[in-house]
């Protein structure tokens, strides 16, 4: 695994602070590293323009994928995100953990459309978190909203990444459902091949072929064998529906896939 360096933790610890979930500033380096999981291994990656949707964008549409850009104090960082919930004007997508803490953060939508977010929610003990976005109610009411699906082990996937620094559609498959990851028990994360999967990617929806969306990318490992991704697995309906009512309101729409097994 990558080693990271004191100044990154401390630089994380104090992005964490004051944040919903764990107080993280007392806790050891190595803690962090596990709970964070490989996102923090592989870290964000710094932004040289908003051209990251190009090319691909009626395919990112349809699996109802965006780009997500986090502005920090000292520079702006990369990745992406999935939508989960429409209502009214209201988007609600989500991402990685680390995406949406490191700054303020703006969406840039299938077919270029940008706006501001705001974090709806931090998923404790998980690199999860959901934000909003408000657009033209016109626009809302053509979105995609993702279909909730289930992991399986062998499950051949796609990847929509920010596109940026390397390929926006990435394909692999999953690995092994609840086996153990480098750092040691998986928990809600899963092993991932994903060949082309790359720093900028953190927060990317992971699709089945059906476009249901079955996990949220959140790193890599580097080891002597070569690169293995890992994705958490995505909060079920009943979570979304249930955070959606306490954010938004009673009748926010969230898709699943009922008939799926994992």
């Amino acid at each position: 695994m990558t080693r990271v360096s004191a100044s990154t933790y401390t630089r994380l610890k104090t992005l964490l602070r004051g944040v919903e979930g764990p107080d993280y500033s007392d806790m050891p380096n190595s803690i962090i590293a596990r709970f964070l999981g490989t996102a923090l291994v592989c870290g964000l990656l710094t932004t040289v323009g908003m051209n990251a949707v190009a090319g691909a964008a009626p395919e990112r549409e349809a699996d109802g994928a965006v780009v997500v850009r986090a502005l920090g104090q000292t520079d702006d960082e990369m990745g992406a995100g999935t939508i989960v919930g429409v209502t009214g004007n209201t988007v609600t997508i989500i991402t990685a953990k680390h995406v949406a803490i490191y700054g303020p953060m703006n969406i840039t939508f299938a077919d270029g459309t940008r706006a501001d977010a705001k974090i709806v929610s931090m998923i404790p003990g998980r690199d999860l978190a959901l934000a909003s976005a408000d657009v033209d109610p016109a626009f809302a009411a053509n979105l995609h909203v993702a279909t909730i699906g289930h992991p399986s082990s062998n499950l051949p996937v796609h990847v929509w990444g920010s596109g940026l620094n390397g390929p926006a559609f990435e394909t692999g498959s999953i690995k092994s459902i609840g086996a153990a990851l480098p750092d040691g028990a998986p928990g809600a994360r899963y092993a991932l091949d994903c060949a082309l999967c790359h720093q900028g990617d953190s927060g990317a929806g992971v699709f089945d072929a059906h476009g249901q969306l079955v996990g949220i990318y959140v790193g890599f490992f580097v080891m002597d064998s070569g690169k293995l991704s890992v994705a958490e697995e995505p909060l079920d309906s009943k979570t979304l529906a249930a955070i959606g009512v306490g954010t938004h309101s009673a009748n926010v729409a969230f898709a699943t896939n009922t008939s799926a097994t994992k």
